[in-house]
C-alpha cells in the first residue's frame, strides 16, 4: 500500500496550519471510458408497389366514370379466415350507401360505394400488399377483391364480391319515360287483365277502371286473389318501389305506344326462394 507523506508548516504570522498531502509517484490516474454511441438503425426499404395493378385500377376508373352511373343498387359480400359476413343488398344515391337488405347473419358493417372501393384497392396496393382485383369489363366496377393475400391465411386478408350490379338512373328513366307516355294518352277509364306470376296456384284477373278507379274485379283463373285488382298506375307504383328495394333483379317491359306495363318480374333475394314476383298484362282495352 502507498503511503501518503503530509507536511505541516507553521506559519508564524497568521498563526495558520497549512497541510500538504502528496500522493505516491507510481499512482497513474485512470482514464474516463464514455460508452460507445449505438449505430443508427436503417429504416426498411418501403415494399415494392406493383405498378401494373395502380394502371388496371386507373383503367377501370375510367370506364366508371364514362359510364355516369350515380344511383345504383349492388350485392356486397365480405369474407375472411375468420368471419363471413354474408350478403347486404347496398343502394347508393348521391353519393351516399345505405344497406337496403341482409342476407344472413351479418354484424354491422359500414355499406361502401364503388368509390370507396376503389380507394380500399388503392391503399392495398401502395402499402405493397399482395391484392388481386377482377373488373367488369364495360362499366369498370370491382367485381373480385383479394386484399393483401399473403396474410390472408393468418386473418389478416379478405375477400370483396361485388355482384348484381344495377344501374338505377337507366332503370328508373326508362320507367320514367313510359309513365309519361301513358299519362299523356289520357286514358283513365279501361278494361285490364293480367296474370300474377308467383309460386301459388294460377291467378287472372280481369278489372274494370273507370276514371282512374277500380269499380269491378273478376277471377278468371283458379286461385281468387281478393281485394280491389290493380290499376296502371298501380303496376307503375309497384315496379318503382322494388328499384328503391333494392331488388337484386327488376325486369320491365312497357307499350311502346300508351306506356302501360305489358310485363315486370322482381326477384328480391338471389338466395331465397319462392319470393319472387310478376304481372302479365295479356291485354287492355280502353273504354
Amino acid at each position: 500500500m502507498a503511503v501518503a507523506a503530509v507536511t505541516v508548516a507553521a506559519a508564524c504570522s497568521s498563526g495558520s496550519i497549512q497541510v500538504e498531502v502528496e500522493g505516491p509517484d507510481d499512482v497513474t490516474p485512470t482514464p474516463t471510458t464514455l460508452p460507445a454511441t449505438p449505430a443508427p438503425t436503417p429504416e426498411p426499404a418501403p415494399p415494392p408497389v406493383d405498378e401494373q395493378a395502380l394502371a388496371e385500377l386507373d383503367a377501370a376508373r375510367t370506364l366508371w366514370a364514362a359510364a355516369a352511373i350515380d344511383s345504383y343498387v349492388y350485392t356486397f359480400t365480405q369474407s375472411c379466415e375468420c368471419d363471413n359476413i354474408g350478403e347486404l343488398r347496398v343502394t347508393v344515391a348521391d353519393g351516399e350507401a345505405s344497406i337496403a337488405d341482409v342476407f344472413g347473419a351479418t354484424p354491422d358493417v359500414t355499406p361502401q360505394t364503388i368509390e370507396d372501393l376503389y380507394e380500399a384497392i388503392e391503399r392495398s396496393i401502395q402499402e405493397g400488399d399482395q391484392t388481386e382485383v377482377t373488373y367488369d369489363a364495360v362499366d369498370g366496377h370491382p367485381m373480385l377483391v383479394l386484399l393483401d393475400l399473403e396474410a390472408m391465411e393468418v386473418d389478416g386478408g379478405y375477400a370483396i364480391e361485388v355482384s348484381e350490379l344495377v344501374d338505377l338512373g337507366a332503370a328508373t328513366g326508362e320507367l320514367d319515360s313510359a309513365e309519361a307516355r301513358w299519362a299523356a294518352s289520357g286514358i283513365t277509364s279501361y278494361q285490364m287483365t293480367y296474370r300474377e306470376a308467383c309460386f301459388c296456384p294460377e291467378i287472372i284477373v280481369q278489372v274494370t277502371v273507370v276514371d282512374g278507379a277500380v269499380v269491378e274485379t273478376a277471377s278468371l283463373g283458379d286461385f281468387d286473389p281478393g281485394g280491389p285488382g290493380r290499376t296502371v298506375e298501380d303496376l307503375f307504383d309497384e315496379i318503382r318501389s322494388a328499384f328503391a328495394s333494392g331488388a337484386v333483379s327488376v325486369v320491365a317491359t312497357y307499350d311502346l305506344d300508351l306506356g302501360y306495363p305489358t310485363e315486370y318480374f322482381v326477384d328480391y333475394a338471389a338466395n331465397i326462394a319462392d319470393e319472387e314476383f310478376g304481372i302479365t298484362v295479356q291485354s287492355l282495352d280502353p273504354a
